[in-house]
């Protein structure tokens, strides 16, 4: 079945006042601001002569205008990142799907080498933990298997895929066959480049129901996902149960060369909101589609709130 997209949310907080505020923030323009203020004051309060202030407020006014410089430089040569959600589901009813990040560069500079990390916690009542013991569902990840370790479980600072990556590096893996073990090549797809403009796919993690009334959540590894006839083994990096008493805390931050500063998000999965994004799709199909984005928005609030009696 050909997926369905469904993205969410609008970049959070204006580009152009973060740029601002930077050019104030910045030690030069700050320093000459400041010391330009203070020797106008004192030299309208008549406390200082102008003999005096003449060579203050030169530097001053040096100090601005090279800081403002320096400044507006930075700014040109870098960019900013801002992200969507997005749902594709695998199934009529999106009981099965695929959670991305769609990352757009919002500025007018190459990002190059962007890399997206992501680090699990999960949360249950007032523990928080990053040792994932005890949630593993090895089944679930089929003939992809996955990579995180089993005895010492945890995802802190893993590489995650991009969907189309312009900078895949080859290797190979092994492929039992018969118990014949057989080298097949594949690819690593966790480095990228973002156009000015550009959206790329961040993948995150595919979901699906179990007939247990519970989830498993196939966190992506650097391997990425499988292609139309892809022979490559692209292994998850772990399949974690989601039942009712579990709450998986996502951080995901992606870095690259231009730019300004890393782009950073939370996740918080929880069954409910699973739950609540199947049903949303059934009310999308009756021209509610508005419906699946709220739902999506919710992924990044750390709410406890039930969502599934709103839809």
């Amino acid at each position: 079945m050909k997926p369905g997209n469904t993205n969410t949310t609008k970049p959070k907080g204006s580009s152009k006042l973060s740029d601002v505020k930077y050019v104030i923030k910045h030690p030069l323009v700050y320093s000459g601001a400041f010391v330009l203020i203070i020797t106008i004051a004192l030299l309208w309060l008549r406390i200082i002569p102008y003999t005096v202030a003449g060579p203050i407020l030169g530097t001053a006014i040096t100090l601005f205008t090279t800081g403002l410089y320096s400044a507006m430089n930075y700014l040109s040569s870098t960019t900013t990142l801002s992200h969507e959600l997005d749902v594709e589901c695998w199934s009529d009813d999106c009981r099965s799907g695929r959670i991305s990040a769609l990352v757009k560069n919002e500025g007018k500079v190459v990002v190059r080498d962007a890399k997206g990390v992501v680090s699990i916690a999960v949360v249950r009542g007032s523990n928080r933990a990053q040792n994932l013991r005890g949630l593993l569902v090895r089944d679930a990840c089929g003939d992809r298997g996955m990579l995180v370790n089993e005895v010492n479980p945890h995802v802190i600072g893993e590489a995650l895929a991009w969907a189309l990556s312009e900078k895949p590096v080859y290797k190979l893996l092994g492929r039992s066959i018969h118990n014949i073990w057989i080298p097949v090549p594949t690819t690593h797809e966790h480095i990228t480049s973002i156009s000015p403009g550009q959206r790329s796919r961040l993948l995150i993690f595919d979901y699906e129901y179990r007939s247990s009334n519970s989830y498993v959540i196939k966190v992506y590894s650097e391997y990425g996902g499988p292609g139309p006839d892809d022979p490559a083994k692209r292994p998850y990096r772990s399949c974690l149960l989601l039942d009712d008493s579990t709450k998986y805390e996502f951080g995901i931050t992606v870095h690259g060369e231009g730019l300004r500063e890393p782009l950073r998000f939370k996740m918080f999965v929880v069954k409910d909101k699973l739950d609540a994004l199947v049903r949303s799709v059934e009310v999308a199909r009756s021209g509610g589609e508005d419906v699946i984005m709220d739902v999506l928005k919710k992924f990044e609030e750390d709410s406890d709130k039930s969502l599934i009696d709103r839809y």
